[in-house]
């Protein structure tokens, strides 16, 4: 079950915004993935009510609202619910940096929604289907399953490629790295050179001026010179709106 909700104490925009949502939703959800759109919350106090005895996967969150605005109700979900993925959706575009200290998975903008939000929903639902997503993996110490988004990047030794994982494990398969971005190819994977696939949610820092990608486990990973244009432009669009 994937649910998606919006808080807004605009009750005309919530209501506006949530048919969008079903709408959209028929287009980027999978057939086989059962999806519900919860009718529309205008307060935080709602939110949290719901909260307290069911799970939201999506919420698209206003945040000047009064009592308790956007900010506020975030920090709380931070901290009581941190699966909800917020995505911030806001007439006021100066908030966009003070949102930051929240994470969201992105930053909307009113005036452009039209524009933004199928693009955001769609990467949205794949990250929220990704974290329950794995590969199977055929080691040279046996059969296992990793978490899609649990694996930092994949690197190629000869006849064999290694799997590096965010818990500091390290797997040896034998086939092709190649064969691998295959099967990882509709998620946030990106092959910075011939040798080495990663996972673009897992990058601290990008060095364009020294063409490498600092990962969250330590790791600087040079790109490709012939990758470069593409790579900035693919993170570019995976990034945009969530900063």
């Amino acid at each position: 079950m994937l649910t998606i909700a919006v808080c807004d104490d605009d009750p005309a925009f919530a209501y506006t915004l949530t048919q969008k949502l079903r709408e959209l939703c028929a287009h980027y959800v999978p057939d086989h993935i059962d999806c519900q759109i919860l009718p529309e919350f205008t307060s935080a106090t709602e939110v949290l009510r719901y909260l307290s005895k069911y799970s939201i996967d999506i919420l698209f969150l206003d945040i000047v609202m009064p009592q308790t605005n956007g900010f506020q109700l975030a920090g709380v979900l931070m901290e009581r619910y941190p699966n909800t993925l917020i995505l911030f959706v806001s007439a006021h575009d100066d908030f966009v940096y003070k949102s930051f200290a929240f994470n969201p998975f992105r930053f909307l903008r009113k005036e452009h929604l039209a524009k933004e939000l199928p693009y955001a929903l769609q990467k949205a639902v794949e990250k929220c289907m990704a974290e329950n997503e794995i590969l199977s993996l055929q080691t040279t110490e046996g059969k296992i399953v990793v978490r899609i988004q649990d694996i930092l990047y994949f690197l190629s030794e000869k006849n064999y490629y290694s799997v590096h994982c965010a818990s500091g494990a390290v797997y040896r398969c034998r086939g092709t790295i190649s064969s691998v971005e295959q099967e990882t190819q509709k998620y946030d994977f990106f092959r910075i050179r011939p040798a080495c696939l990663i996972n673009k949610t897992h990058i601290k820092h990008v060095d364009d001026k020294n063409a490498a990608v600092h990962m969250k486990d330590g790791a600087v990973i040079s790109i490709s010179r012939s990758k470069i244009s593409e790579f900035i432009n693919s993170y570019a669009k995976s990034t945009h709106n969530a900063k």
